[in-house]
């Protein structure tokens, strides 16, 4: 996991991801070794590898493994709270041994399982063992779970830098446009959500980076929104403050979002992605598609990334359900990682909208009382996407 450059690591230095880390494996383990180690040789000491550098070390890594006489078990440490992952390697080893080890790979920590109990043990200071929890409550024990992308949920504005109206005013657009409590409704135990930590009309992770690529900029909706969605000015962007958005924000969003499909990928040959969303049951001005009555639920697919099984899933689940679905209405497509897009059929993607009349109250953003029953109706989506 993520390292400090400390020549000496105790407790207070290691990073905060060890102590919340939680672990995947390429299948469900029945059975577990009394005692065994978690080490991984990915990039630990404030550096940023090159994905052939650390997939170069997690080959010797194992290597040298096998030439101990163990017998290594692919296992991946992953911040629950990112997404950002490492794989690793579960071993039968003596702890001495692990330590000689990790710190040959330049590792700050490894980890240690004795019984249930999971210790973070550090590698360049005094073999101290630190309790971190139990083991076997931070494994995944779904084989192949979704990642959850859910980019508009958040309230928060961090600067209030270029914008050109008043609190009450962001408020207001705030209610229109965030898709609330989306994070309860689809997060869930066994997958993995990505969560934007940021409002949409601070940075909208979900447009392109380069307005020039982005239809929605013409109004006033590109990354950084310049307009309300009556048409008025809300927010003056100058090149700096845009450069600087992107940099702290938004990019270290999709890197996270990335990291997370390339762990998929590597554990499973795969990654499915659902695109998290909610909308207003009557469109908002700027909305391409002004259509009413508007659906229940709609999915939004990507020809190259949304594999027809995926739709006919929905489709079957939704009916079932008794349901109304727009298949790309009324709104189309689905969130891919650009390092990906167009380029790895891997990586699958799909996304669900949920109409937002069916758990608000009319013009709020206060749960109804149908709240909880619309959740499990998402929920059975995610389990019919999980195949």
């Amino acid at each position: 996991m993520p390292s400090t450059p400390h020549s000496s690591t105790t407790m207070q230095q290691l990073h905060p991801a060890y102590f919340t880390i939680a672990f995947r494996t390429e299948a469900p383990q029945e059975h577990w070794p009394d005692q065994f180690v978690i080490i991984t040789a990915y990039a630990t000491t404030g550096e940023t590898w090159s994905d052939e550098r650390n997939t170069e070390a997690d080959q010797r890594l194992h290597a040298e493994l096998l030439l101990r006489g163990c017998t290594p078990l692919r296992i991946t440490g992953y911040d629950p709270a990112t997404g950002h992952a490492e794989p690793g390697w579960a071993v039968e080893l003596p702890l001495d041994d692990a330590l000689v080890v990790g710190r040959a790979y330049l590792q700050d920590a490894i980890f240690a399982v004795r019984g249930d109990a999971l210790a973070v043990v550090p590698c360049n200071s005094l073999p101290t063992q630190h309790a971190i929890g139990h083991f076997r409550e931070r494994v995944s024990t779904h084989h192949r779970h979704l990642l959850l992308h859910i980019p508009h949920a958040s309230t928060a504005i961090p600067s209030g830098a270029g914008y050109v109206v008043d609190d009450a005013a962001l408020h207001a657009e705030q209610l229109l446009l965030t898709d609330w409590h989306t994070d309860e409704l689809f997060a869930n135990a066994t997958d993995t959500a990505i969560v934007a930590p940021f409002s949409r009309i601070f940075c909208d992770v979900e447009r392109f980076a380069d307005d020039a690529q982005e239809v929605m900029a013409s109004v006033g909706m590109g990354v950084l929104y310049t307009h309300s969605d009556a048409g008025m000015p809300q927010r003056s962007v100058s090149p700096e403050l845009r450069e600087r958005v992107l940099q702290e924000h938004y990019w270290p969003h999709h890197h996270g979002l990335t990291a997370a499909v390339d762990a998929q990928l590597l554990l499973h040959g795969q990654a499915t992605l659902v695109d998290c969303h909610s909308f207003p049951a009557r469109p908002l001005r700027r909305d391409l598609d002004q259509q009413l009555p508007r659906p229940d639920f709609n999915i939004g697919t990507d020809a190259f990334h949304t594999p027809a099984e995926l739709i006919e899933r929905a489709i079957a689940y939704f009916t079932e359900a008794g349901y109304s679905l727009g298949v790309d209405r009324p709104y189309r497509g689905t969130l891919v990682p650009m390092a990906h897009y167009q380029r790895d059929a891997r990586v699958r993607s799909i996304m669900l909208e949920v109409n937002r009349d069916l758990y608000l109250q009319p013009g709020t953003n206060i749960r109804n009382a149908r709240f909880d029953a619309i959740k499990a109706v998402v929920q059975g989506f995610l389990d019919a996407m999980r195949g």
